[in-house]
């Protein structure tokens, strides 16, 4: 079960990201709206992660993780905050696939807590 989790935590937001450029720019739709709010999400997950501070489960309850990781602030996560954004972006043009990918990107921050 460790090897699932470690998997979903490290590599499945790559999938996603993939998905979603190979969507964007094979129908053309979406390359505008990456531009702009990729970086916007970006800046905004930096200003939450100055505003709050959430330390890692490690940390916290003492324990090794699966994932070597810096302790810094766990909130919020990068893989799940870029996946998102991604996953968002794709479902203002295609909902079924942009529900497929929020549900994969809801299994990365699951697993990256979990890990």
């Amino acid at each position: 079960m460790n090897s699932v989790i470690i998997f979903f935590a490290e590599y499945l937001f790559l999938l996603v990201i993939a998905i979603s450029v190979i969507y964007i720019i094979w129908k053309r739709r979406g390359i505008i709206l990456l531009i702009v709010i990729l970086p916007v999400s970006f800046l905004l997950g930096r200003l939450t992660n100055s505003i709050f501070f959430n330390p890692r489960p490690f940390v916290v309850d003492n324990f090794s993780p699966l994932i070597s990781h810096v302790v810094d602030n766990g909130f919020p996560s990068d893989h799940t905050l870029i996946t998102v954004t991604f996953s968002l972006i794709v479902f203002n043009y295609n909902r079924k696939l942009g529900m497929f990918l929020i549900l994969l990107s809801l299994l990365v921050g699951l697993s990256r807590v979990l890990a």
